[in-house]
């Protein structure tokens, strides 16, 4: 009979061994995403941006610019990202609505709707989808804005970088140098006149500043193109510059569905370093 238990002291042993085991990890949700991205493609609807007529071809920003959104949004869902976009058609985004109550439904509207979408999809990060345009067709390169005046502007500086850092390196591997024309606070767009302010999508509340001028309020259609805005973005974000649309060159390669991959690649890319996590961290 003293023999009948001879097993149990080596599962004893064992026992006491699992329980000081480390329990395993959680597999991660499936339907958890990594994080929600908001994604912008600038213009639309009676608003196309930039425009290039020349060379046997017309190239429209709105319409470059949803595409590259498109492909953008495709690989960061396909990477476990939640992702929304302002728009997915032509159209303006927010339809033909009266967004900011001044009685007009006009593109300032349709800004306003970009901004309380984000804010509605509780976005961790934004990204607006554009390409350059200037009167001066020699004008090339690829440049990012950010709005130094928020909260999270380290963030969104260091999200522009990244976005930088990866066209640049994208459109390379395409065999096209762009010119590193830099992550810029988006006030140098707004440096002359009487009013101060950013880019509608990036910055703080919009409202005319006092110190700045020394003559009446605006009125008529000046007191409505600087209307406060009546609500802001409230995550780090940034608007991108890739390529000039004005330029004959980029213009013809925003044309090639290889460079648009590129771009969604970069795109996709940046937003996969800037939730990486950090050494040490």
């Amino acid at each position: 009979m003293r023999y009948r238990f001879y097993w149990l002291a080596p599962a004893l042993a064992l026992a006491l061994l699992l329980c000081l085991l480390p329990l395993p990890l959680q597999a991660a949700d499936p339907d958890t995403p990594k994080a929600v991205i908001f994604i912008d493609p600038g213009h639309g609807g009676s608003d196309s941006g930039a425009v290039y007529h020349g060379a046997g071809f017309t190239l429209e920003e709105a319409e470059v610019n949803l595409d590259v959104a498109l492909l953008t949004a495709d690989r960061l869902r396909e990477r476990g990202y939640a992702v929304y976009l302002s728009r997915e058609t032509m159209d303006q985004p927010g339809g033909s609505e009266d967004v900011n109550g001044d009685g007009q439904s006009n593109n300032r509207d349709g800004l306003q709707s970009v901004v309380d979408q984000a804010n509605a999809a509780h976005a961790d990060l934004f990204l607006s989808i554009h390409h350059n345009g200037s009167t001066n067709p020699n004008a090339a390169g690829s440049e990012v804005y950010y709005c130094a005046d928020r909260p999270f502007a380290d963030d969104s500086f260091r999200f522009g970088q990244l976005v930088l850092d990866e066209v640049l390196a994208a459109l390379a591997r395409q065999g096209y140098d762009s010119p590193n024309r830099g992550v810029m606070d988006d006030a140098v767009l707004y440096s002359r006149g009487a009013y101060h302010g950013h880019l509608f999508v990036l910055g703080p509340l919009r409202t005319p500043n006092p110190s700045a001028f020394a003559r009446p309020m605006p009125t008529g259609s000046e007191r409505r193109r600087w209307a406060p805005k009546l609500r802001a973005t409230e995550m780090p974000g940034v608007l991108s510059e890739a390529l000039f649309v004005s330029n004959p060159y980029e213009a013809r390669l925003l044309t090639q569905p290889r460079i648009r991959a590129a771009l969604a690649d970069a795109f996709a890319n940046a937003v996969d370093r800037y939730f990486a996590p950090t050494p040490g961290g």
